[in-house]
């Protein structure tokens, strides 16, 4: 049952990232940031279990501590133009990280150096510059359409990592058809912000 909530919150986020990004920056990084928050909230939980007991840890549900790390982070996402620019093009550059590398079949020693390193340039590059419209567009299409591939996996639990090509080979229909999906939503969800109105860029969603 568990699976299924998360699995719908993640499909609610990605499609509003993919056709609604750029017009409702600041909400859709603050739900972005709420949905990784409590992911991360959950990993805090698991490594404090291991680090304390888990009869000390009994007392305080994994649960809040995922709410109350996720209030944060939809906080920070919603009240900073650094901390959006660093979810969106964190984001967007851990999914490239994670492209490069399963398309080039580097070592899974190296899997997450390369995405943590190729997120924090591409955010560093945002904090930089101001990000544009056009930007804001395809990047929150393409990290939407990501995120709602991997919701709709995890819903119909068919888990397939049409990312990494060296999977191809023995399985290429599903991962044609998952990559398929992708670009449909990618496609689609551009073409649908390019019609609205919204901010000049990013930073302008923040005022002040």
């Amino acid at each position: 049952m568990q699976q299924v909530w998360v699995g719908a919150a993640l499909l609610a986020v990605g499609l509003l990232f993919c056709f609604f990004g750029h017009r409702i920056a600041r909400i859709v990084l603050a739900l972005g940031g709420a949905a990784l928050g409590y992911v991360c909230g959950l990993v805090i939980y698991e490594g404090l279990t291991a680090l304390l007991s888990a009869a000390t840890m009994r007392a305080v549900p994994y649960w809040l501590v995922g709410i109350v790390v996720a209030a944060l982070f939809a906080w920070a996402a919603y009240a900073f133009y650094v901390a959006g620019v660093l979810l969106l093009l964190g984001s967007v550059g851990w999914g490239l990280g994670q492209l490069v590398v399963g398309w080039l079949a580097i070592p899974d020693a190296w899997h997450v150096g390369v995405s943590i390193i190729a997120g924090l340039v591409l955010a560093g590059i945002g904090i930089a510059a101001d990000i544009p419209r056009k930007l804001m567009i395809v990047g929150t299409a393409v990290v939407g359409a990501v995120v709602s591939v991997s919701a709709i996996q995890q819903l119909t639990g068919q888990l397939v990592n049409w990312l990494n090509s060296t999977s191809w080979g023995s399985s290429l229909q599903p991962h044609l058809v998952w990559l398929g999906i992708f670009v449909v939503l990618a496609v689609a969800g551009s073409a649908v912000q390019w019609r609205q109105h919204g901010a000049a860029s990013l930073r302008a969603s923040y005022p002040g």
